[in-house]
């Protein structure tokens, strides 16, 4: 029995003693990414959606799922792809992506024989194209290290500030608790993916509407801006947070829990709390973290589920 079906064995029936799993791991790195992927699977739950690097590895370790292996890791992740439009999409594209990089791969080289001659001479089709070998070449190599990003960003970056990182931009445009010109053209700006502006607007709004009793909401939508926009990322992989983004997603959400005290919009201020904790998590900071995802779970508030699993994660 190799390495790999010794580790398969231990996720399918749990008999193997832990250390000496993690042991293989160590003399092995496609072990450990893989112990490390069903790892993850099995905290994400089926509740949180998996990130790029997720899917990513999802695909990458695809064809040890349909050779007959059940693993009971991974079947929330399967169920989830399945269900979720928006992840079943993002799968869709790196399965495609991948499947061209197996294509590639397999290629066979075929000779052209010169007809009719005196004798034959095999030519490589690649080598009388230097242009579209070097390019099928720099394309295969290209998506290659891109996959191979995906795996070392999976594994380097703890999975609770993967999560943490989740901020769907489209969700903040169905907020509607405060209208005004300056909070609906911001709402506007964010439909057409115009997040500098809408900041611009919603600071305007703040300025000059201070005293409104709503105000809140347009704090509250500042910063679930500048957490969003605080991402970025080199194609989608090596994700990095802007920690003045952060920091100013944290300044507006507490601008939230300072000015929302009439009790009618309690609610509110219980997102903010899970938010903001989020916003602390991305900037290493998980005491404070730990103490406003707290928050959430103590008012039960919507995103309660969402913080016990962060919490846990970070303890």
């Amino acid at each position: 029995m190799n390495n790999f079906d010794r580790l398969l064995e231990y996720l399918e029936n749990e008999n193997e003693k832990r250390a000496e799993i993690e042991a293989l791991a160590a003399e092995d790195v496609q072990i450990s990414g893989f112990l490390k992927f069903c790892d993850d699977v099995r905290k994400l739950g089926s509740e949180l959606h998996p990130d790029y690097e997720m899917i990513a590895d999802y695909i990458v370790y695809e064809d040890q799922f349909a050779e007959g292996k059940a693993f009971r890791h991974t079947l929330n992740l399967t169920k989830h792809l399945q269900s979720c439009h928006e992840c079943a999409e993002i799968y869709r594209e790196l399965k495609s992506e991948y499947n061209e990089v197996e294509f590639r791969e397999e290629l066979p080289v075929y000779s052209i024989e010169s007809s009719p001659a005196p004798r034959k001479t095999g030519f490589s089709l690649f080598r009388n194209y230097p242009v579209i070998r070097y390019a099928a070449a720099a394309s295969v190599f290209f998506v290659i290290g891109w996959l191979g990003l995906a795996m070392y960003s999976s594994v380097s970056m703890p999975q609770y500030k993967k999560i943490a990182g989740y901020n769907p931009v489209e969700d903040i445009s169905q907020v509607r608790g405060r209208s005004n010109s300056y909070f609906d053209k911001a709402l506007s700006e964010i439909s057409r993916q115009n997040y500098d502006n809408a900041i611009a607007l919603l600071s305007e709004d703040a300025s000059v509407n201070s005293n409104d009793k709503t105000i809140f909401y347009t704090h509250y939508v500042t910063g679930l801006l500048y957490l969003s926009k605080s991402e970025s990322s080199v194609l989608g992989m090596m994700k990095n947070y802007n920690q003045d983004d952060l920091k100013n997603a944290v300044k507006q959400f507490e601008m939230v829990i300072s000015k929302n005290k009439s009790g009618k919009f309690d609610n509110v201020t219980f997102d903010t709390y899970y938010y903001i904790g989020k916003a602390f998590l991305l900037l290493d900071d998980k005491p404070n973290a730990r103490k406003y995802l707290k928050l959430v779970i103590d008012n039960r508030g919507s995103f309660m589920d969402e913080s016990r699993k962060l919490i846990d994660m970070i303890n």
